[in-house]
């Protein structure tokens, strides 16, 4: 999915969290009441926790896609293998071990149930969202994690 609106009037945006939960729980007791957390991507890789920040974000809060979430969603996907060495560069080392071990996708069947159901729900987040009722220097506001590749949200 490439677009989507959201209708919130008081949001904070957090991006980058990688799999560190323990500070991504502290800072979350910090938020006033009454504002929506967003997250900006990148929930995962290099941190201890991955599974863990999925599993808390994919519950209870608003997302989009960054560019570790996208090397998850299409490892093992023959016309984008480019992005699996990425990947492997980047992180999924931890993101793996915090899922159960290190094991290829090829080996579909045998893959955590966690671990699908969050690739599953990484696939259907939004690359840009929009607010059209925050308004900054006069203009709507637009979030996004980064620049992306478009042949992603094909898959």
């Amino acid at each position: 999915m490439l677009y989507k609106k959201f209708y919130h009037k008081k949001i904070v945006a957090i991006g980058d969290v990688h799999g560190n939960i323990k500070t991504l729980e502290a800072l979350l007791k910090k938020i006033p009441k009454g504002m929506e957390v967003f997250f900006l991507g990148d929930l995962i890789d290099r941190g201890p926790a991955s599974k863990e920040v999925v599993s808390l974000v994919k519950n209870k809060y608003k997302c989009l896609l960054g560019n570790h979430e996208s090397f998850m969603v299409v490892e093992g996907h023959r016309k984008l293998c480019r992005y699996t060495s990425r990947w492997g560069k980047n992180g999924a080392k931890q993101t793996k071990k915090s899922y159960g071990g290190d094991w290829k996708i090829k080996n579909i069947p045998n893959l955590k149930k966690d671990y699908q159901d969050h690739r599953l729900w990484m696939k259907e987040l939004p690359l840009v969202a929009h607010f059209p009722k925050i308004e900054v220097n006069g203009r709507e506001l637009f979030l996004s994690h980064s620049s992306m590749d478009l042949s992603l949200i094909h898959i």
